[in-house]
């Protein structure tokens, strides 16, 4: 199955992810398709104190169509800082926060020049907290992509689990998966994997 690229990709992403593997299905990372702007392969939900938050890598713009392995970060405006400020805000208050900080900051301390490096780095580091593998195959030319976004947005309703702020704003769905992660640390696995 073909998978977009995906900044802290959100929860729904994930079970996909899960449940191709489970049906045996080769996880492809899609790296030709023509980038497409305001989608996941660069923004992720979280949940802070004011409620829904969108966070969103800046990438180097370019007057022509590229593909998605060529997309370059913007580096000139410390976006990595204000993510792990807003991570913190949001989370520091979680339980599993504290447990998990310290592999975040280290990755957001790294300089970064493409978008999909960015992006697979952290995706390896979600799968390694989770203790799950869901290792992607990179495509090696464009493949039939299907609208994946609309997918993941027109999902069937998740099962709650504790947030933070819940009681402030309520329940919110299908946040980045680091939301499940502080909130449920190692359950997350296990919240993923039974539907």
């Amino acid at each position: 199955m073909i998978f977009p690229t995906a900044y802290l990709g959100c929860i729904a992403y994930y079970q996909h992810l899960v449940s191709a593997q489970k049906r045996g299905a080769e996880l492809l990372l899609e790296r030709w398709e023509t980038y497409p702007k305001q989608t996941l392969r660069n923004r992720c939900a979280i949940y802070g104190a004011n409620g829904r938050q969108e966070l969103t890598v800046p990438i180097r713009h370019t007057h022509t169509n590229q593909f998605t392995k060529d997309i370059e970060i913007s580096n000139q405006v410390g976006w990595q800082r204000q993510h792990l400020v807003a991570l913190r805000s949001a989370y520091q208050q979680s339980p599993f926060y504290d447990y998990y900080q310290d592999f975040f900051i280290s990755l957001y301390s790294k300089p970064y020049k493409y978008l999909i490096d960015w992006n697979e780095d952290l995706h390896e580091l979600v799968c390694k907290l989770l203790g799950i593998d869901l290792t992607f195959s990179r495509t090696t030319t464009w493949q039939s992509l299907t609208d994946i976004d609309e997918v993941f947005n027109n999902m069937t309703p998740q099962k709650n689990y504790y947030q933070v702020f819940q009681e402030k704003h309520g329940f919110i769905e299908n946040l980045s998966i680091v939301d499940l992660l502080f909130n449920l640390g190692q359950e997350a696995r296990l919240w993923l994997t039974t539907k």
